[in-house]
């Protein structure tokens, strides 16, 4: 058992938003709720989504139905209860709901355009809501469709106090982690052409393990590590980590491999520190990508017209970028540092 067992016994409720854009919080507009749970959270800036296809629901995001399986196998040999919430905002609802196993108890509900503080005491009182809320996995889903950065605070303060009128004690109160499932379009303008479109797969994750301590964490972490949190937040149980593979310094100057396992993000809340460097597999709509700490490779399959591909020539089908410098992936440097590439498209 980790340090992490008094955790075990406060329950973890993930608050998964259908989309959330960025760019709201980098101009100024902000929630006020999305800035407090900044100030109290650990926040990752360097996490992706691992499958952003079209056709992609949440099961592929979090690892695929393997991942979940085993998850909600987990779930059951340890005899934890799952309450799903699905929070509707806009007119769309989705069925796409990973099968935790049973038991679970499940709600939907309208999100009212009430003060905050009316609809969680009207929702505090609902027994059906409270049965869900008293389990120890709360998965929310939250379908704000095209109701924007405002709205997604506004269902944020409403999750924040029932998190609170749950739990009066704030030391008892379930870890928060929020996120978003899909990530945003972001157009680059000509003559530039990106051959990955960032704002895509790169999406916040806050977790509140209730240490009121901000800590913004750099290493790349993936979506399919947020099942394994999960795991050794309710279990307290550690889970096992990629953070014991070699560096990549060790992986250029030896050819081996980065690590492209999963793992549990809790050894990094609140502690900011290097980590040994990983590979991500990222997949999306006609590509796949490979990602490491200062790395992007994009592969698009061989296609008879090089424009499909954002390719120069028919023949060039892998580009590489700097990551972070090359925000949004317009440089191509798979020329100045071919051996990386080469070993990146091996892997």
């Amino acid at each position: 058992m980790s340090d992490n067992a008094e955790l075990a016994r406060r329950g973890v409720w993930v608050l998964m938003f259908d989309r959330l854009n960025l760019a709201d919080s980098l101009d100024g507009r902000s929630s006020s709720a999305f800035d407090a749970l900044e100030l109290q959270s650990t926040y990752f800036e360097q996490y992706l989504l691992q499958d952003v296809r079209d056709s992609a629901g949440l099961q592929d995001v979090l690892g695929g139905q393997a991942s979940t399986k085993h998850f909600g196998n987990g779930l059951g040999e340890s005899g934890m209860s799952t309450g799903v919430l699905t929070i509707i905002c806009d007119e769309a609802v989705t069925d796409d709901q990973p099968d935790w196993r049973n038991p679970r108890v499940t709600a939907i509900r309208r999100l009212p355009a009430e003060p905050v503080d009316s609809v969680s005491l009207s929702w505090q009182a609902d027994v059906e809501l409270r049965k869900v809320l008293s389990s120890d996995l709360v998965w929310i889903d939250a379908e704000i469709g095209s109701g924007g950065t405002a709205l997604a605070g506004r269902l944020l303060d409403v999750i924040q106090q029932l998190r609170k009128n749950v739990t009066q004690n704030p030391e008892l109160q379930a870890v928060l982690i929020v996120s978003v499932v899909c990530g945003s379009d972001h157009m680059i303008a000509a003559p530039f052409m990106a051959g990955l479109c960032e704002s895509r797969i790169h999406v916040p994750l806050w977790i509140d393990n209730g240490v009121s301590q901000a800590c913004r964490i750099q290493s790349i972490v993936g979506s399919g590590d947020l099942l394994p949190t999960v795991t050794e937040l309710l279990t307290g149980i550690e889970a096992d980590s990629a953070l014991d593979q070699t560096t990549e310094m060790a992986w250029m100057a030896e050819q081996l491999p980065l690590s492209g396992a999963s793992m549990s993000l809790v050894s990094l809340c609140n502690a900011p520190r290097d980590v040994p460097d990983r590979i991500l597999k990222l997949t999306g709509d006609g590509w796949t990508a490979r990602r490491t700490q200062g790395f992007l490779l994009v592969h698009h399959p061989l296609t008879a017209n090089p424009a499909q591909q954002g390719a120069t020539d028919a023949f060039s089908t892998s580009r590489l970028y700097l990551k972070p410098d090359d925000q949004w992936n317009v440089n191509d440097v798979s020329g100045t540092y071919a051996e990386v590439a080469e070993e990146m498209d091996r892997a």
